[in-house]
């Protein structure tokens, strides 16, 4: 088989790539952005090994399979590419575990962090950066709240039982909205013509 893109984080050919935009894509749209994708995967894979590499240097933990998390490509791509076979599917299904992973913990932090805000320990991320701007003195200053506001308060509340259970749900919801999705892809797959993506 040729090479991946990315066998890490884009763990397809550029065929596959192609293949599956054109269920969605125009022809020539869908050849642009496999040959797209193609050309960026060898910077993207450098880049990934130059930040483990920053990371191992800074001690952290389990540096070697932490993602870059640096492909952009239409959220439609991955359910059609799980549509061309089950080899496909299954690598297309790896990528998403990850993702999944990474909503079911967002879900539970938001809930966490409007735990804190409703029991008046934390204010509000409005308020927060709101007072981050006011105290802005200087352009320097005004950068580097631009380049991103880290602020750090108590610590969260233990997930109870109803945070779990939202996140479960949530979670849920995504994967049945996955599951349609290439279901939807695999059946007009055959047809020829594009999946209208409504």
């Amino acid at each position: 088989m040729t090479e991946f893109i990315d066998p890490e984080e884009l763990p397809f050919t550029e065929k596959e790539v192609f293949t599956a935009a054109r269920l969605f894509l125009p022809e020539q749209v869908a050849r642009n952005m496999a040959a797209h994708l193609l050309t960026c995967g060898p910077g993207v894979i450098e880049a990934r090994e130059q930040r483990r590499a920053s990371w191992r240097a800074a001690g952290m933990v389990d540096a070697h399979w932490q993602s870059l998390h640096a492909w952009g490509y239409p959220a439609d791509l991955l359910p059609a590419l799980a549509s061309l076979s089950g080899d496909a599917e299954a690598r297309a299904l790896f990528l998403m575990e990850d993702r999944w992973r990474g909503l079911y913990r967002n879900v539970i932090d938001r809930m966490q962090r409007e735990a804190l805000e409703a029991a008046g320990i934390m204010p509000i991320r409005k308020e927060i950066v709101r007072l981050a701007n006011t105290s802005v003195k200087t352009k320097g200053e005004k950068k580097l709240l631009q380049q991103g506001l880290v602020s750090k308060g108590p610590p969260p509340p233990l997930p109870t039982t109803q945070m779990v259970s939202a996140a479960h749900a949530h979670l849920g919801s995504e994967r049945s909205n996955w599951r349609a999705q290439v279901q939807r892809f695999r059946d007009h797959g055959q047809s020829g013509e594009n999946v209208d993506i409504a």
